[in-house]
């Protein structure tokens, strides 16, 4: 009996020692989830903060867009887009645009200040969360048929709750198809320092609008002095007034002067079609001439009947012309030749005398002279002339 009781006592111990250990891992399993649920919660709990808080400059929208061709001197909309797609306000988001030369705009949905001399600024307020704005913009833009026109523009803001400044970009280009008048030039590509140029300018109304008060503005380089035009100018020699110009017609500007400057050097003349006589108005279209200065090195004046200036005739005079030449360079010159075209209709060919043994040219109504009808042409020295 003794034994028995023993083993009963021994036993005992046992069974508490299951129990306790079968309430350990119920407690530990019960605080593991707890724990693990906490955990979970702290890591969901940040990453909902960190969605909130985050910042992605590439979650900002911002674009221009216009049409890809357009017509000189028409009005045209483009638009710049803004969306935030991020979960943070932008604060006093501010736009740069930069536009080309011949580019006007006229009105905008939205108000804008200059910014230097081809740019605009505007400043927005606020951009909340998946807010977008749209400014549309009117512009005129003038230039030549195929030319492309660049805008730039920088979008600057400041996301909220957050000390750095963000910057986005965009752009857009487009050509120009069609220009409703268009320009021609004539001008020489070389022409002798400090001799006399004529420029002749022909303008055609391409378009079915009826323009008036046009006016033609003519920039010269240094070194050109004007002589006369046809028509007359305006003022300061280089404006001229069209006064009507209907589809289809057109019309021809001759402008003379003096040009001079450095040997090689190249001067730049340019001829612009104007909407009208004040600052504020457009550019239609312009043409550039460039020419080429070369050093004189051979010099030739004419008189008639010893006139020191133009000379009028009536009809019915003889007249006398005296040529001179000079080797104005600074090198020896050999045979020389000196050829006299007769172009007007006016002249008596029948009644022509020559004094030098000049040979005349019926096919062609010139005069020329060599060193075999005059022998000083043979050779001419520097400064030497006859």
């Amino acid at each position: 009996m003794q034994f028995y009781s023993i083993n009963n006592q021994i036993q005992e111990p046992d069974n508490k020692f299951e129990t306790t250990k079968e309430y350990l891992i119920k407690y530990i399993t019960a605080k593991n989830l707890i724990i693990a649920a906490i955990v979970f919660l702290i890591i969901i709990s940040f990453i909902l903060w960190s969605s909130w808080n985050s910042f992605k400059k590439t979650n900002v929208e911002f674009s221009i867009t216009g049409p890809k061709d357009v017509i000189s001197a028409e009005e045209t909309t483009f638009t710049l887009f803004i969306k935030n797609k991020n979960s943070k306000t932008l604060l006093n988001p501010e736009i740069i645009l930069q536009y080309p030369s011949g580019f006007i705009i006229k009105k905008s949905n939205q108000p804008f200040e200059k910014f230097g001399d081809n740019g605009i600024r505007i400043k927005l307020n606020q951009l909340k969360k998946n807010e977008s704005r749209e400014i549309n913009f009117e512009a005129i833009t003038s230039g030549n048929r195929g030319d492309l026109k660049n805008l730039t523009a920088e979008l600057e803001y400041q996301p909220q709750g957050l000390s750095a400044f963000y910057e986005n970009k965009a752009a857009f280009s487009f050509y120009i198809k069609f220009v409703p008048i268009t320009l021609t030039l004539n001008a020489p590509e070389k022409i002798f320092n400090n001799s006399e140029v004529s420029y002749l300018l022909n303008y055609v109304n391409n378009s079915d609008k009826t323009y008036e008060n046009l006016i033609i503005e003519v920039s010269y380089p240094n070194g050109f002095e004007f002589l006369q035009s046809e028509p007359l100018p305006l003022s300061a020699n280089n404006k001229w007034l069209i006064d009507r110009l209907e589809p289809g017609k057109q019309g021809t500007l001759l402008v003379k002067g003096i040009l001079s400057g450095q040997n090689n050097e190249v001067k730049s003349t340019i001829f612009s079609i104007k909407s009208s006589n004040d600052e504020q108005a457009q550019t239609l279209n312009s043409i550039e001439a460039k020419s080429l200065i070369k050093d004189l090195i051979f010099s030739i004046e004419s008189t008639v009947n010893d006139a020191q200036q133009n000379y009028s005739a009536n009809l019915g005079d003889i007249l006398n012309f005296k040529i001179k030449y000079k080797n104005v360079s600074e090198v020896n010159l050999s045979n020389v030749k000196i050829q006299v075209n007769l172009i007007n209709d006016v002249f008596n060919i029948q009644s022509l005398k020559e004094n030098q043994s000049g040979y005349f040219d019926a096919s062609t109504n010139s005069l020329l002279w060599t060193s075999v009808n005059l022998p000083s042409l043979a050779n001419v020295n520097a400064g030497d002339g006859g």
